[in-house]
């Protein structure tokens, strides 16, 4: 005959397993509709907003009729950036660059 505590150790393998997969599942797949699910649709909608391309919008910029607000580049204006602003002065060699490793166009 099998001893109790034995017994007790399997029950105790076979629940802890159990409760392991079920909240896996919930953590990996979820309800939709959960905080998740809402923040990759304002991801979304913040990624599809143009700017005309001359800003970007960041999701945790200020909404204005449930739009975000393009931050523009400089010598650019407007609601969407599509303004050019005659009066500033650029300064092309001092320009932000995606790429920081290179420089002058060589990589440094």
């Amino acid at each position: 005959m099998a001893r109790p505590e034995s017994s007790i150790y399997k029950l105790c393998l076979v629940c802890s397993m159990i409760g392991n997969l079920f909240f896996g599942v919930n953590l990996y797949v979820g309800p939709r509709g959960g905080w998740k699910w809402k923040a990759a649709a304002e991801a979304k909608l913040v990624a599809a907003e143009a700017c005309s391309g001359h800003g970007r919008a960041f999701l945790n910029a200020v909404l204005v009729d449930g739009r975000p607000i393009c931050k523009c580049n400089p010598c650019c204006g407007g609601p969407d950036c599509s303004l050019f602003l005659p009066s500033c002065a650029a300064d092309a060699d001092r320009s932000v660059s995606i790429y920081p490793s290179l420089v002058n166009g060589h990589v440094s």
